[in-house]
């Protein structure tokens, strides 16, 4: 069996739905026209997820929620570097108890969500489902391609749960649900070849990905903690930008990293970070008064910046990250940014590599 069809007509969403409830096993791809996407199926169940957008890699995700610092990470790494066999970087945390088994999962979920709710926003283009006899189970370098999940998702659930975040939502959802699935079986096709065997391993370079490691944020950071006294960067993804870093932040009723992931601001709203990512040009001036921007300032606290700077990372012609820094709550002019325009100069040239 093949399906096959347009983004137009049905939803990411609800293809996950209708493929975790007829508990199929295979890999299922998105492709926008400037975007790829791919979910693999063991079972109705969801083992790995990746899309050629920027994305992070576990010990970036790891460090920034504050689950480990720096050295444990640098320990992790050391170890799995002189490791004679493919270990994980999360297995590795995990065996040093610098993580717990449960805050392991809890962070390859955080990663494969990431991954999926870009791909839920997606409605032009096409998607296609191929069955395929996936090994049970497999070593797989997770910082190589991220996201393999151990613990299978569950696929309704985080259909259901991408649906939430979804501001079109309606209350006639359950007939557009029950009209998407008339689509999907329409778009069957009987497939008469046997299945294709695949391993993980060789799934997991489907998708080619730009990728962010903890060193890149480190080392941005230690160079904008020179002029800034607080800074955060933005992943765009599509036509919206989310939080990864911060440096700087206040402590608050949340931890400031948690406050940071949470913060969303669309590409086509007007704020500082949106200039960017739109014209591709370094931002410093006085932020204008409004909505999105009160949103990021909201997520950074203190008060309104009288001087703000925002500089843009460009790969293959796109803005992927956006670093914002100012001077609050003290205020201060800020000075030269020549030497944190190098350095991210030199992350495009980094990220540029990863994906290649």
């Amino acid at each position: 069996m093949a399906l096959a069809g347009k983004l137009e007509d049905v939803q990411p969403a609800e293809i996950l739905q209708f493929l975790a409830m007829s508990e199929k096993t295979g890999k299922l791809t998105f492709t926008t026209g400037t975007a790829e996407g791919l979910i693999v199926f063991r079972k109705g169940r969801i083992v790995y997820a990746a899309s050629s957008s920027l994305r992070e890699t576990f010990g970036s995700i790891a460090m920034s929620f504050g689950f480990v610092n720096e050295d444990q990470l640098n320990q992790a790494l050391l170890l799995q570097h002189r490791s004679r066999i493919d270990k994980r970087l999360g297995s590795i945390l995990v065996e040093l108890g610098a993580l717990s088994s449960d805050d392991l999962h809890r962070l390859l979920q955080h990663q494969v969500m990431q991954v999926l709710r870009e791909m839920f926003a997606w409605d032009r283009g096409f998607f296609r489902f191929r069955n395929l006899d996936i090994e049970e189970s497999g070593d797989v370098e997770v910082d190589a391609r991220d996201l393999l999940v151990d613990t299978p998702l569950d696929a309704q659930r985080v259909a259901l749960d991408a649906a939430r975040h979804r501001d079109e939502e309606d209350r006639d959802s359950g007939v557009k649900r029950s009209r998407a699935r008339a689509r999907l079986r329409a778009a069957e096709t009987s497939d008469p070849e046997a299945p294709d065997h695949a391993s993980l391993g060789a799934l997991m370079g489907d998708v080619a990905a730009p990728l962010v490691t903890a060193e890149t944020v480190r080392e941005v950071f230690g160079t904008a903690s020179r002029v800034f006294s607080r800074g955060v960067i933005l992943a765009v993804h599509g036509h919206s930008m989310r939080g990864l870093a911060q440096f700087g932040l206040a402590e608050g009723d949340d931890p400031p990293s948690q406050r940071v992931r949470r913060l969303w601001l669309p590409v086509d709203g007007p704020s500082v970070a949106a200039q960017v990512v739109t014209t591709g040009a370094a931002f410093r001036g006085a932020p204008d008064r409004n909505r999105w921007n009160e949103a990021l300032f909201g997520v950074l606290g203190g008060g309104w910046p009288g001087e703000a700077v925002a500089l843009p990372v460009i790969v293959d012609g796109r803005v992927v990250l956006v670093f914002y820094g100012d001077n609050e709550p003290d205020d201060l002019p800020v000075g030269s940014t020549t030497a944190l325009e190098k350095q991210l100069a030199v992350v495009a040239a980094t990220l540029v590599r990863t994906r290649a």
